[in-house]
């Protein structure tokens, strides 16, 4: 409501320095132990909320057992903010990112608000960026999401990529068992679609025009 609406408007002068990023949540149709979860299995990245309701949402969306982790992670864990981009690190991943796509500043500010594309475009299923983030010992991004399943627009998360760093996770299900209800997929809105064409990357569409390509 308006608290989120007062976080957009003041999206740039937004510091995240108080944010508490150790303990998370995660909304799964199904269980499994965090520590032995293959990342290389799936888009490389576990997604975290900050708050267990959008977990739970997201459970449910999905069916099955409808689990909600509570995730804990040690002190060691390095989650780099690009919300704030207040670090070193954080601003070698944003002028990895910036290199790569070919983004000016006000395209970055429109990628990181998650206006069009967003940060999980760029990080899912892209292995090279994944291992630059492992080489420099980034175990997770902090970032705007946005998640049509559950009719949040926009939304805080960590994109977890090293499962070591979990500290505990403690599941609650709110089914013994049940059927994933792929047939709730068919109902949620169409994923917004970059104005950009794709060859090999985004490209970037400077008049705004056009409908282009790019994958989901």
């Amino acid at each position: 409501g308006n608290i989120m609406k007062l976080l957009i408007e003041n999206f740039k002068n937004f510091l995240n320095e108080d944010t508490d990023l150790s303990v998370l949540y995660h909304g799964s149709p199904t269980s499994f132990d965090f520590k032995e979860f293959d990342l290389e299995v799936g888009v490389g990245a576990i997604y975290l909320f900050l708050d267990k309701d959008p977990a739970k949402a997201f459970a449910e969306f999905h069916g099955g057992k409808e689990c909600v982790y509570t995730v804990k992670l040690n002190p060691a864990a390095n989650i780099v903010d690009l919300i704030s981009v207040n670090t070193p690190q954080a601003q070698d991943v944003k002028d990895y990112i910036t290199t790569a796509w070919d983004m000016t500043e006000e395209q970055w500010v429109d990628f990181i608000q998650c206006e069009d594309v967003c940060v999980f475009d760029f990080l899912d299923y892209n292995d090279d960026f994944v291992n630059f983030l492992q080489e420099k010992g980034i175990h997770g991004l902090y970032f705007w999401d946005g998640l049509d399943e559950i009719n949040v627009p926009k939304i805080q998360v960590v994109a977890l990529l090293n499962t070591d760093v979990v500290e505990s996770a403690q599941i609650e299900c709110g089914q013994s068992d049940g059927p994933i209800e792929e047939k709730r997929r068919k109902k949620r809105k169409k994923r917004r679609r970059p104005r950009y064409g794709y060859a090999g990357g985004y490209m970037f569409d400077t008049d705004g025009g056009g409908d282009g390509g790019g994958g989901e």
